[in-house]
């Protein structure tokens, strides 16, 4: 059928819709991220750390307004167009069709050419459809690459910071395994949350927070360091708001201790922080690469088979009894269609990407 199985299509756009948008939500909230200031005898590491830091926000800033927003709407868009033009071709293709299978597969020149015409138009469409995922699976590679980059630039400079107090560390380890712990909490919250959600994200409004801790140093300069974090996929605002509030001790015991630290205990903290964005946005991209793959590989096939018909039409005798693809021209339009309605229905979405300070 000249056209892929509708169920399993929409699963896959799904798929690469939510881990883009979640990915675009902890880009977001990278990109407010800043490490706490240093006196003028700053360790050599810290310039370093500051440097690597401001690549990976100019990066995340790009992809979070322009390459991540583009391929939500692409993908989306890609598929409502050859819908519309497969739809509108079908018509023009029954009429020579039916006049082959009812001269044996003989075709007059001028239909010969007719459905040549239609299946290389359908042909060349689906060739730039594809080529339109191509450069965002393209783009999102190189963007993952980049983030990892950056991450991996950034561990090492964490794994040196090192304080020489006791008391200090011992803080910093509490302060670490209590963020730890919470985020194990909201992590159970946002697992029954999207078990809850329709998975066909049809016929509803969605959101996705990127939640952020910020903490508020001594210095009364907010960090932009996400301390605690989830994508919170269809959760209302005020749902959320109130489910925070039964967190609020917890944020202000944690920024209590925080404050309490010491320039390098204070870096400690913050650099976790972003390792552990860069970590959320590392895991979105490898599955938003995962779905952009399949979803390229649906036109890959699909190309494929509108070749094959083509070269099926220029035979002399076209049998299109024994040429499965060209009998069940009006299923795979219903197809179409049902995929191009669920295309539009996703454009209609409102699927926001926004951050929430949770610390203040």
């Amino acid at each position: 059928m000249l056209a892929p199985d509708r169920s399993r299509t929409v699963a896959q756009i799904d798929h690469l819709i939510v881990a883009n948008t979640e990915a675009v939500a902890w880009c977001k909230a990278i990109t407010d991220a800043v490490l706490p200031p240093m006196p003028s005898s700053a360790p050599e590491w810290y310039a370093d750390a500051k440097a690597k830091l401001s690549a990976a926000v100019a990066d995340a800033h790009g992809w979070v307004l322009d390459c991540g927003p583009r391929l939500f709407a692409d993908c989306l868009q890609s598929h409502l167009t050859f819908a519309n033009l497969f739809c509108a071709s079908v018509e023009r293709l029954k009429g020579p069709l039916a006049a082959a299978r009812a001269r044996g597969g003989a075709l007059t020149g001028e239909e010969r050419d007719a459905l040549h015409t239609l299946l290389t138009e359908l042909l060349a469409e689906a060739k730039d459809q594809h080529a339109t995922i191509r450069s965002h699976r393209d783009r999102l590679e190189a963007f993952r690459r980049r983030m990892d980059a950056h991450s991996g630039g950034l561990r090492p400079i964490l794994a040196r910071i090192k304080t020489s107090d006791a008391a200090e560390q011992k803080k910093t380890d509490e302060i670490l395994g209590r963020i730890a712990s919470l985020r194990e909490e909201l992590a159970v919250v946002v697992a029954a949350q999207k078990s809850s959600t329709d998975s066909t994200m049809k016929g509803s409004a969605k959101s996705v927070y990127a939640l952020t801790f910020g903490l508020w140093w001594a210095t009364g300069a907010l960090s932009g360091s996400a301390v605690v974090g989830f994508a919170m996929l269809g959760y209302e605002a005020y749902k959320l708001k109130s489910l925070m509030v039964r967190y609020r001790k917890t944020f202000a015991e944690i920024t209590t201790l925080t404050n309490q630290l010491g320039d390098i205990g204070l870096q400690v903290v913050a650099m976790s922080q972003v390792d552990s964005l860069l970590a959320q946005i590392e895991d979105k991209n490898q599955r938003a690469a995962t779905g952009i793959e399949s979803v390229d590989l649906i036109w890959s096939h699909l190309i494929d088979k509108l070749q094959t018909a083509c070269e099926i039409v220029s035979q002399p005798i076209v049998d299109v009894d024994a040429y499965g693809d060209l009998r069940s021209l009006e299923f795979a339009a219903k197809s179409w269609q049902g995929l191009g309605q669920d295309a539009a229905d996703r454009q209609s979405l409102k699927l926001e990407v926004q951050t929430m300070d949770l610390g203040r």
